[in-house]
């Protein structure tokens, strides 16, 4: 696959997989899930979530036939296009955004998402964000992770893995259940990610992350899940030294 294509794509915001998908699907016309996996080498497990991803962005469509789902992409051409009116639209709301900071850049912001549909869109949507705000920090992820967040959102987690940045740093808390245990496993062979299990007797009823500026809190009751997302410097910073003295006392 060429390397100078792929390079082009993740500056105008795709992410290495994504462009592989883009180039791949760009290529053949139409594509099945399983040429794109056999092509880009990306795991089906994976290629659904990003696919689903790239569906919301308007970059991928579908179409069924024969009750086959066929995957296509809008060219080049448009995908620019799209890309340009995002900038010049960004760009001529920069004064107004500029204002909006000045009266309440100093306001917390609290924000709630309910249902799994919400939820997702706000990961997907809102990780660049946090990235961004840890950058300012220690680029590191602060926290604890009960297993139900893995088991639900492990599509989202898998796609994440491949945008973050190496500086990037994840040292979480996580309950002692099977799927933690083997997502655990699994990231000692990852560089800059630890996870602590909790001491006996303890067991966190939800997950907390700390990420920069924002707090972000899942909760999932009985079959319903929702999530808080605060923007407070002050608050994530009193957050973050409580998970760094927990940290140092954990084994």
């Amino acid at each position: 696959m060429d390397t100078k294509l792929l390079e082009t794509l993740q500056q105008y915001g795709l992410s290495d997989n994504e462009s592989k998908i883009y180039i791949t699907i760009l290529e053949y016309g139409q594509a099945v899930v399983s040429m794109i996996s056999r092509k880009t080498g990306i795991k089906r497990t994976t290629l659904y979530g990003i696919l689903e991803y790239l569906k919301r962005q308007g970059i991928v469509q579908e179409i069924i036939k024969n009750d086959i789902k066929y995957f296509f992409v809008i060219s080049p051409d448009i995908l620019f296009k799209n890309l340009e009116k995002k900038y010049l639209s960004f760009k001529e709301s920069l004064p107004e955004l500029m204002t909006v900071i000045g009266k309440f850049g100093n306001r917390p912001r609290i924000t709630f998402y309910e249902g799994k549909e919400q939820i997702e869109n706000m990961l997907y949507e809102h990780y660049p964000l946090w990235a961004i705000s840890m950058a300012n920090y220690d680029h590191t992820w602060r926290g604890y992770q009960d297993h139900h967040f893995v088991e639900l959102y492990i599509d989202w987690l898998n796609r994440s893995r491949q945008q973050k940045s190496r500086k990037e740093k994840i040292k979480l808390f996580t309950n002692k259940s099977d799927i933690e245990k083997n997502l655990r496993t699994r990231q000692k062979k990852v560089s800059n990610r630890t996870m602590k299990f909790l001491p006996k007797g303890f067991e966190f009823k939800s997950t907390l992350w700390v990420c920069g500026d924002y707090i972000v809190m899942f909760v999932f009751k009985d079959e319903k899940q929702y999530a808080y997302e605060i923007q407070d410097a002050m608050l994530g910073s009193n957050i973050r030294e409580i998970f760094k003295m927990l940290r140092a006392f954990v084994k």
